[in-house]
């Protein structure tokens, strides 16, 4: 896995054509998506976006992660 920068936060939001699915964290990729993770993303449907934070100003927080489905 390749990931460059992004050390504060990352999420990924997968759409099945009637629900998003959506998991978010503070960390790398790897820290928040293992293979129960992934698994569940596959699943949850054909087209998905990821998104990685890297902090210029502020702390590490969860809900710094402005990946969202609302």
């Amino acid at each position: 896995m390749l990931q460059h920068r992004g050390q504060d936060a990352s999420g990924m939001v997968t759409y099945d054509g009637t629900h998003f699915t959506e998991i978010k964290d503070k960390g790398l990729v790897s820290d928040v998506f293992g293979e129960k993770e992934m698994q569940k993303m596959a699943s949850a449907g054909r087209i998905g976006i990821g998104h990685v934070r890297y902090p210029t100003a502020g702390g590490v927080l969860r809900r710094g992660q402005r990946l969202t489905n609302s």
